[in-house]
């Protein structure tokens, strides 16, 4: 009996180690083609000369294709957690081969939805790998690092890639080219994971044959019967809507900050946006994945809504000293780590020993709701107070999150070993 738990001691050992491994290699491999997906907006409107609308529907994209993963993630169930990974990345990936042959603005925003689409959806997949795999600990601390190793690259490339993009035209084709290559290489490691906790249903022969009005509605029905079951984790969901919802409100007011009353060069904005912001962000995640850890979820994100404040505030004082542009970037990536820690381990904490993809699923729909509304209500404030004053909106909004997570730590005290 001993020797038979020592073999399976050494067999799950290896299998953590194969799956940390895996992750990390792939979010490193994956970095070149995140740096440039990032950098889409601006080439779009410089290269390909797209128009404000084109413009505007690039920056919806993110939080609205959240909806579309939310469906994946729902049909995806019918296949193993490493083919849902398969099948998303591969998804994902294949349409920007084809760059450097197309001259269509509307094919490359349908590349970039779904791209994100099928990076959103493959989280709760991710997530439930490593919770089979790993300890609690380690699954933050390999999330974290992950994360670290792709903002470090967000931060570096960008320069890297700014030196060809300046001298030599459409070189942003061949280097999206270079990169999804890479990154689908990078795929085939997904193959040397496997877990013995993998629940699926059974996939039939023909898995979009039962698609109907159903299909659509039982995913909401569920979130919203799980919110129900759940009040703690509906309350989560309600404080991180504020704070989210802040983050999105600032996002119009923006460049027009940036532009009309900063003043800012271009290099200026991607010192503060890529360097600061990155460095911080991978020097904090580490930080933050020890502290989530030790503490509980509802009283990190209290602390972490408290730094947003300083974001917007900083973002202000950069009207009487620039200096101030590149401080309040470094708060952002802080605050920044914390933010998406939570977020993404929100779901593995709260469901304990059950499945943890209804909670993750879940998290990916709020992203989109927060992304059809808080971005408006951000450009209408903007038209009412310019952009300067919705910096001060933005900073009341952080600190109404920080006081609904506090509340949330006195009222729940049982939920700090979440």
């Amino acid at each position: 009996m001993t020797h038979h738990l020592s073999v399976s001691d050494s067999n799950q050992s290896r299998l953590a180690v194969r799956t940390r491994f895996t992750y990390l290699a792939i979010r490193a491999l994956d970095t070149p083609l995140w740096a440039i997906y990032n950098m889409l907006l601006i080439i779009l409107y410089k290269d390909m000369h797209a128009t404000p609308f084109q413009l505007a529907v690039l920056v919806s994209l993110k939080p609205l294709t959240s909806i579309a993963s939310f469906y994946f993630t729902h049909l995806m169930t019918r296949l193993r957690l490493t083919q849902t990974i398969l099948v998303a990345r591969f998804a994902g990936i294949a349409l920007f081969l084809l760059f450097p042959f197309v001259e269509s603005v509307g094919f490359i925003l349908a590349a970039y939805g779904l791209y994100m689409a099928m990076a959103v959806g493959t989280v709760p997949a991710w997530l439930e790998l490593m919770k089979n795999n790993l300890g609690e600990a380690e699954q933050k601390q390999t999330f974290a690092f992950g994360s670290s190793l792709g903002y470090l690259g967000g931060a570096v490339l960008p320069f890297v890639f700014a030196f060809f993009l300046d001298h030599y035209q459409y070189s942003w084709k061949w280097i999206f080219f270079g990169a999804s290559l890479l990154s689908l290489t990078s795929t085939f490691l997904v193959l040397r994971i496997t877990t013995t906790n993998d629940k699926v249903i059974p996939l039939e022969s023909n898995p979009f044959r039962h698609i109907s009005l159903s299909f659509f509605t039982d995913p909401w029905k569920r979130s919203f019967s799980l919110l129900r079951q759940r009040p703690d984790f509906a309350a989560f969901q309600a404080s991180f809507m504020i704070l989210g919802s802040g983050l999105m409100i600032l996002q119009p007011a923006m460049p027009v900050y940036f532009v009309d009353e900063l003043h800012l060069t271009y290099v200026e904005l991607a010192l503060a946006l890529s360097l600061c912001k990155g460095i911080s962000y991978a020097a904090a995640s580490p930080f933050f994945a020890r502290k989530l850890h030790d503490g509980g979820i509802f009283r990190f994100s209290a602390v972490v809504s408290l730094l947003a404040v300083l974001f917007p505030l900083f973002l202000m004082a950069a009207k009487w000293g620039i200096g101030f542009i590149y401080v309040s970037y470094i708060v952002y990536g802080v605050m920044q780590a914390g933010s998406e820690l939570a977020w993404n381990m929100s779901g593995p904490l709260f469901a304990g020993q059950q499945e943890s993809r209804p909670y993750t699923s879940l998290n990916i729909i709020t992203v989109a709701l927060r992304g059809a509304l808080a971005p408006a209500i951000g450009a209408y404030l903007l038209g009412v107070f310019g952009s300067f004053w919705v910096q001060a909106i933005g900073a009341v909004v952080f600190m109404l999150a920080s006081l609904a997570f506090s509340l949330l730590v006195k009222e729940s005290p049982a939920r700090q070993s979440v």
